[in-house]
């Protein structure tokens, strides 16, 4: 695979995504970074969702807290499988934070491919926010 080609991310995942980044943005949960990122070891595109608002929790409590806020909500193809979620301390997040910036609340589309940063291979992602 040539490693300038654009990994597909399934639109309806992208829409999906917004929706639980707009319902968490009216909670506690508040997310500082939400985006789309391709694990190539995986082969697999994962939603990594990081607040503030984790940092002192467990993920148990992290993901009974999502998953509290998201069920009325309606989706086409994202399972909770898809989703991970990390404070704010997370490394990756934070590599990211070093080569993207948005608005606090913004709700972006930015396709970040093919980039080291720090000696991290990003091969590919779909930001959201990251602040």
């Amino acid at each position: 695979m040539d490693n300038e080609e654009i990994i597909k991310l399934d639109p309806s995942l992208v829409e999906d995504g917004k929706t639980i980044l707009k319902a968490l943005d009216n909670t506690e949960i508040k997310p500082s970074a939400a985006l789309w990122f391709y694990f190539e070891d995986l082969k697999s595109w994962r939603l990594i969702i990081s607040s503030p608002y984790f940092n002192n929790k467990t993920p148990q409590e992290c993901y009974r807290e999502v998953l509290e806020n998201i069920q009325d909500q309606v989706f086409v193809r994202l399972y909770i499988g898809d989703i991970s979620l990390f404070p704010t301390n997370e490394n990756l997040v934070n590599l990211l934070k070093l080569a993207v910036r948005t608005a606090p609340l913004s709700i972006a589309e930015i396709r970040f491919t093919s980039s080291i940063i720090n000696g991290l291979f990003i091969r590919d992602a779909l930001i959201y926010r990251i602040s």
